[in-house]
Parts: C-alpha cells; sequence; structure tokens
C-alpha cells in the first residue's frame, strides 16, 4: 500500500458561483461525502438527511465507516486505504443504517481528489440500491431478518456451492473464530471441519436430499480448541447457481455432559456390583428400578422378576405396609431413615435386615428412595440368645451380697449390681450411672492409690486377688477382698475389667472359728471360682456382643468392619468344627478380608475427599513409627526389614489423619509387594523445614512395570495380578497429596523396587 496522502483543506472562498453549486448538490438525488486520506467527513450533503437520516451537522468529524453496518466498517476503512494503490475510482457494496435502525443496502463509489487544488479529499457518492419508496415492506423483512439473525445463539450462513460463504452472522463468526465476512469469504466449508471426510458425508446427503439436520460433527475454532456441534443445511437454486444455507449449533457442553453421565453410571454400576451389601433403588411409586445382584440373591427373585413391580408383588401385606409406609416419608420428607425390618421370602423363610433410606431427586424433579440393606438374621438369632444371657447374668449378680461391677480400659463403669451401688452412697456418698467413672468419687481418699494401681495392673491381662483396710468414717476398719478378672475381646485384647469386692471383715476378726470350718469354706470357695469363672466368660461374651451391636448403628457413616468380625469369629469356629469343610471356609475367610480392606478404602477416600482440613502439629518420626507397628498384623510384616530416619527439629503442621492415610498407605504396599527372593528391606527416611516436610518410601519390592506408571494413581487400578488390595490405595494416596497442596513421585524397576517422594506443605 502506497502512502496516503496529506489530506488539503476545502477551497472556501466565498462567491455566488459556489453558493449556486452548493444548492444544485444538496438537491442531488445521491449522498455526496467528502473526506481526508483517513477516511474523516468534512463536508456532507442534504441528500444524507433523506437517504440515511443524518444531518451534515451531525456527520463532520466522523468516520465515513460510521455509516456502514458495524461489521462492514473496516472493509469501508480497507478500500478508503488502499485507494492510494488503485485508480482513482472504485464502487462497492455495503450494508448501511438509517439513523431509524433500517437496514439498507447501498454502494459507496469512491473518487482520489486528494491531488486537486479545488477540493484536496476523497469524493463519496452514496446511493440506495433499492428506493425506500418501492421496496419499503421488502427492507423491514430485511431488516427484521438480519436482527434475527444476528442475535440468536445458533451460527447462521449462506454459500455457494462449491464455492465461499456469502453470509454468516456474528454468532457464526465467533464459533469460527473468525472477525469478520471478508476473512470468512477467504475459507472453504471443509475447513472448518476436523474430518474432512465428515464434511464430504454431510454434503453427499445434501446432495441426495436437499437438506440436512441435526448432524453432529468435531467443528475447527481458529486460535482456540475445536468444539463440538450440531449442523443443520438446505440448498437451492437462484438464477442457476446453487447455494446451502443452514445453522451451526454449539453441543460441547451437552456432549461433556453425556461422557460425564455415562462414566458416572459406569462407576456407579461397579460399585453396586461390588458392593456385597443389598442395595435397590425405587421410584416415586414405589416401583423398583435399580438394584445389584447382592438384592436379587437376599430377596430370591431374579432382574426380571423384580424390575418395575412393587414390593406388593411378593411380599406379605404386613411386611409391604411397612414398607410403604417407610418410603412414603422418605419420598415427602427427604430425612433418612435407619428402620428394622423383616422380610417373608416366598418360600416361607424370614429374614430380619437393617435398612437405611435416603431420597435422590433428580434433574427432573423426579423423586427415588435408595435403600441399603444389612441381613442381621444371624445377628438377631445371637441377640436372642444375649438377652437370655444378660438376664441371667443379671439374676446372678443381684443374687450374691458382693459388690460386683466391671469397668472399660477408661474407668468407666458398663455394669455394676445394685450392693455395689448401694456401698458407693453408704461409704463415700457417690451415686453411680453407666458411663461413668469408677474411681473420681474417690479422689483425695486413700483408696484411689491402690484401686487405681491395681485396676491398671488387671488391664494388663493380670488375674489377682488383693486385700485391703477401709478406713472412712461410716465404714471403719473394715476390710475387702478384691478379685479382679481381666475381659478379653478379639484378638486377645483386655477390653476391660470385671471386680469382685467382698467384706471379710468378719473372716478377719473370725480366723480361729473359719480355721474349724476351713473344708467347708474350701468346698464354697471351689463353687465361687466357678461361679466367677463362669460369670467372666458371660461377661466377656456379652461385652463382645454389645460392642458388635454398637458398632453395626454406624455402619453406613464410617464403620462396616464390625459385623466382619463377627462373621469371621464364625469361620474361626467353623474351621474348629471337623464336620465341615476348611477349604470352604477359608475361601470364605479370604473374601471377608478382602471386602473388610475395600470398605477401610471407601471409608479412607470419603474421609480424604470430603472431610474439612485441619491442621495440627504433628510429631512425625512417632507417626511413622506408629503406622508401621498398626501393620504389624500383615502376613509379610517380619520379612520386610524397615529403617525410619527423620532429620530437621522444626514444627510440623498439617492434616494428621490424612498423612496417616498417606503413610499407612504406601507402607501398607510395601510389606504386600514384597520380593520373596531378595532380604528384603523398606527406608523411610523424613526431613521437615520452615516451607514443608519431605518423606521418601524406597523398597526392593518386585516393583512395578512401566507400562503400568502412569496409571498407578488411577481408581481401580491394579498393577499387578498379584493385588491383595481394592485398586484404591494409591488413588486415595493422590487425592490425600492434592488436598494438602502438595507433590507426589513415583519411580518403580520391575524386579527392583519402588521409590515414592512424597513433599507436603508446612502449615
Amino acid at each position: 500500500m502506497g502512502k496516503p496522502v496529506k489530506s488539503k483543506s476545502l477551497k472556501k472562498t466565498p462567491s455566488v458561483k459556489a453558493a449556486r453549486f452548493a444548492a444544485i448538490i444538496d438537491q442531488a438525488p445521491d449522498g455526496i461525502l467528502l473526506t481526508d486520506s483517513r477516511g474523516i467527513i468534512h463536508y456532507a450533503n442534504a441528500s444524507l438527511k433523506t437517504l440515511l437520516g443524518h444531518t451534515a451537522k451531525e456527520l463532520l468529524g466522523k468516520p465515513a465507516s460510521t455509516l456502514v453496518y458495524p461489521e462492514d466498517a473496516s472493509l469501508l476503512q480497507d478500500k478508503i486505504n488502499s485507494i492510494f494503490d488503485q485508480s482513482n475510482h472504485t464502487v462497492c457494496t455495503f450494508r448501511s443504517v438509517h439513523k431509524n435502525a433500517n437496514l439498507l443496502w447501498t454502494t459507496f463509489t469512491l473518487t482520489n481528489l486528494l491531488d486537486h487544488d479545488d477540493v484536496g479529499g476523497i469524493l463519496i457518492n452514496i446511493r440506495i440500491l433499492q428506493p425506500k419508496s418501492a421496496h419499503d415492506s421488502d427492507a423491514k423483512s430485511r431488516q427484521l431478518l438480519s436482527i434475527i439473525s444476528d442475535n440468536i445463539a445458533d451460527g447462521i450462513f449462506l454459500g455457494v456451492m462449491g464455492g465461499s460463504f456469502q453470509y454468516v452472522n456474528r454468532a457464526f463468526l465467533k464459533l469460527s473464530g473468525y472477525d469478520t465476512l471478508e476473512q470468512m469469504r477467504q475459507v472453504k466449508p471443509y475447513h472448518l471441519f476436523v474430518q474432512t471426510r465428515r464434511w464430504s458425508e454431510i454434503k453427499n446427503l445434501l446432495k441426495r436430499n436437499k437438506s440436512v439436520r441435526n448432524e453432529q460433527a468435531l467443528f475447527n475454532r481458529k486460535g482456540a480448541k475445536s468444539f463440538w456441534g450440531t449442523i443443520s443445511l438446505t440448498a437451492f437454486t437462484d438464477n442457476g447457481r446453487e447455494y446451502f444455507v443452514g445453522s451451526v449449533q454449539d453441543i460441547t457442553r451437552q456432549k461433556i455432559a453425556e461422557k460425564q453421565l455415562h462414566e458416572s453410571r459406569n462407576f456407579l454400576d461397579n460399585v453396586m456390583r461390588t458392593v456385597a451389601a443389598p442395595i435397590f433403588v425405587k421410584d416415586s411409586k414405589h416401583r423398583h428400578v435399580m438394584f445389584n445382584d447382592a438384592f436379587c440373591w437376599f430377596t430370591d427373585l431374579s432382574r426380571r422378576e423384580l424390575l418395575g413391580k412393587t414390593d406388593y408383588d411378593f411380599f406379605s401385606k404386613e411386611d409391604c405396609d411397612e414398607y410403604w409406609k417407610i418410603d412414603s416419608h422418605v419420598l415427602r420428607t427427604g430425612k433418612v431413615v435407619l428402620n428394622h425390618e423383616k422380610i417373608t421370602l416366598q418360600d416361607g423363610k424370614t429374614k430380619h435386615m437393617l435398612t437405611v433410606k435416603s431420597r435422590y431427586v433428580n434433574d427432573e424433579g423426579e423423586k427415588f428412595v435408595i435403600g441399603f440393606i444389612t441381613d442381621i438374621t444371624e445377628i438377631r438369632k445371637h441377640e436372642e440368645e444375649i438377652n437370655v444371657l444378660n438376664a441371667n447374668l443379671m439374676g446372678v449378680m443381684e443374687s450374691t451380697q458382693e459388690s460386683i461391677y466391671a469397668i472399660d480400659t477408661r474407668f468407666r463403669y458398663v455394669a455394676f449390681n445394685r450392693n455395689h451401688a448401694r456401698m458407693a452412697k453408704l461409704i463415700y456418698g457417690a451415686t453411680l450411672k453407666i458411663g461413668g467413672s469408677s474411681v473420681d468419687y474417690l479422689k483425695g481418699t486413700k483408696e484411689e492409690t491402690w484401686l487405681v494401681a491395681e485396676l491398671k495392673r488387671a488391664l494388663k491381662g493380670e488375674h489377682f486377688v488383693s486385700e485391703q483396710r477401709i478406713n472412712q468414717t461410716r465404714y471403719r476398719d473394715r476390710y475387702i477382698e478384691t478379685t479382679y478378672n481381666p475381659i478379653f475381646g478379639s484378638g486377645n485384647i483386655v477390653t476391660g475389667v470385671a471386680v469382685f469386692v467382698r467384706d471379710v471383715t468378719q473372716r478377719r476378726k473370725s480366723e480361729e472359728k473359719l480355721r474349724v470350718l476351713n473344708d467347708n469354706l474350701a468346698e464354697q470357695n471351689r463353687k465361687l471360682a466357678i461361679q466367677e469363672q463362669n460369670l467372666t466368660s458371660t461377661l466377656e461374651e456379652l461385652s463382645e456382643r454389645n460392642f458388635e451391636l454398637d458398632q453395626l448403628m454406624y455402619k453406613t457413616s464410617h464403620d462396616l468392619r464390625s459385623p466382619l468380625s463377627s462373621i469371621l469369629g464364625l469361620v474361626n469356629l467353623a474351621n474348629l468344627d471337623p464336620d465341615n469343610s476348611l477349604d470352604y471356609l477359608n475361601k470364605i475367610e479370604g473374601r471377608i478380608k478382602k471386602l473388610d480392606e475395600f470398605i477401610r478404602s471407601m471409608l479412607n477416600y470419603g474421609r480424604v475427599n470430603r472431610g474439612e482440613i485441619h491442621f495440627e502439629e504433628i510429631a512425625l518420626e512417632k507417626l511413622i513409627n506408629e503406622c508401621v507397628r498398626e501393620l504389624d498384623h500383615l502376613e509379610n510384616f517380619a520379612a520386610v526389614k524397615t529403617e525410619v530416619r527423620v532429620k530437621g527439629g522444626r514444627i510440623f503442621r498439617s492434616d494428621l489423619l490424612r498423612i496417616k492415610i498417606i503413610i499407612g498407605n504406601i507402607i501398607s504396599n510395601a510389606y504386600k509387594y514384597y520380593n520373596p527372593g531378595v532380604k528384603s528391606r523398606l527406608k523411610i527416611k523424613a526431613s521437615v523445614t520452615a516451607s514443608s516436610a519431605q518423606i521418601i518410601f524406597s523398597d526392593n519390592g518386585i516393583g512395578i512395570k512401566r507400562e503400568h506408571l502412569r496409571k498407578i494413581f488411577d481408581m481401580f487400578y491394579r498393577a499387578t495380578e498379584k493385588s491383595q488390595g481394592s485398586g484404591l490405595g494409591m488413588y486415595i494416596v493422590k487425592q490425600a497429596v492434592d488436598k494438602l497442596k502438595g507433590t507426589i513421585e513415583l519411580k518403580s524397576a520391575f524386579g527392583k523396587g519402588t521409590e515414592i517422594k512424597i513433599v507436603i506443605p508446612n502449615n
């Protein structure tokens, strides 16, 4: 492009001749402008008021491009700028906007008079292509069509078949990434398709059918990411020339939503298939619309029988009335309901179940009941047995004159008889209650020192008898004999102490008389020992059963492991019975352990992703050693030598729960996947700075193949056929690290070992 000629001022010498000439120009049918080299208006005739509604005073000092449609303004400016490189005369067509907002098609004739001494500017003649008087209705229709086209979200376009685009609206420009129609005219339709083959398919359909509706394709967007869209086309012929007109709609969000929905459904299906507990979903009319295999097994009904049916189609009216009542309450209020229900199957068998029911409302406002079932038939059976034992136990406790009570590991009462409560009230003025402290009311007395010491001794697992002197005001110079019986729970761990207290003052004072009755007393003591042994056994079983029932109440939120412990106990009993198949019991035990680990992983997943972050000071070395100790139950624990080294005396603040989950999962993997062919080791190095804590785990285990490394943090991914876990361990570790805004690096060589480096910010 040549250099623009400097704008020259118009000749303004007044004369009669000039005045007459101006009057003639103002009466001309065409609009006339005179601009400088930049396109700034210096003169406008009166005809522009008639043509486009603008007066000369309004136009002076403004660019000529203000008279055309905004999308054509840059094109007019280009014509003005390029007139220096072309002939002195050029004609072009534009869409112009009347002051009343009507859209008009106009021709602009540009004449370069910059070098003319009497003019010194660019002369622009403007003419309306369709006179308003003859085509007023057509102009309004075109204006309305243009306004509609430019204000709808869909991209609208018109093009010549086999040629270029002739018209596009604003939405189409935005979708394609171009700025103007002139740019679009340089683009062929197939350029807009990521796969040109797709344009060929659509074009062939158009040729055969003359129209195409809602065909999906992946489109290019200039300077940005491609997008999914639906395209509709219609072919027509005008003056012997073939055209196509159509629209494009962006459906990228819809495609993403469809993909996410598909992935969510797959995940839900996998979870429902994996969970052993029966799960069902009912609609607002109480019809079964979704359930897992465990639910079919539990009800002894097939999927075909259940789908679309209500409970009344299979079960007793009495049971179904209860289900319907609870389901309706959940649908109406949205509250989560935990309820004990029973079900009578078609073969007459009755099962007891705990159901957790909640409401789900989808995007369409449809309501559903989601139910989670735990089969407690066996538990109910044992519960009845425990109730009988409880009744017998209370009868034994209340029938004796001894003071009897039981405490847990924190010295809190779990049981006591009336005689013990009476003695505590008589001697110390204390009122006892279940769950209260068994030593608080002794504070400041001589009895506090020896009783706390003896209870601690018994909590270590020692069974013994002690004799002490009571010298309180209301009970002076009395001697009591106390028998301590540790209560052992699962894993041979002490869970409490049963204490038997008797007044032996009379025995001490009547020792001579008791010597005569020694034989009888020996027999009585033997019977009492048997009684104590039976009572201890009863208390142990009662404690274990109560523990299982307490844990069961919270199974849906954070603890499904206790019912599994009961089942494992039954498995161990079955292994002692030679009439049963040991292989079958071992398989049951293996499955239960695997399900137990899965539930642990699911709980950790929920804690990592949903729990709030709580920062606190962490003794890192102590925590690491604690995590190691907690894994001593693993089969390979003793086969791996573990070394822990922690540097730096700085305080480390972070979320204790998530740090423990991270460390525990990584150490657990090192034990599970050790290499039996070498001297196995696990080294844990940690260092703490003011900004972060760094922990490096390195082992010489079986390692990970290269093709598995990039997927090792994926949910449910197992990198080896020897995997013992749920596939959630490293996924949970990565989620926890991300939650704490840390980083994790994993290096591994198959057959040689693995190194994992974690850096967590120090808060």
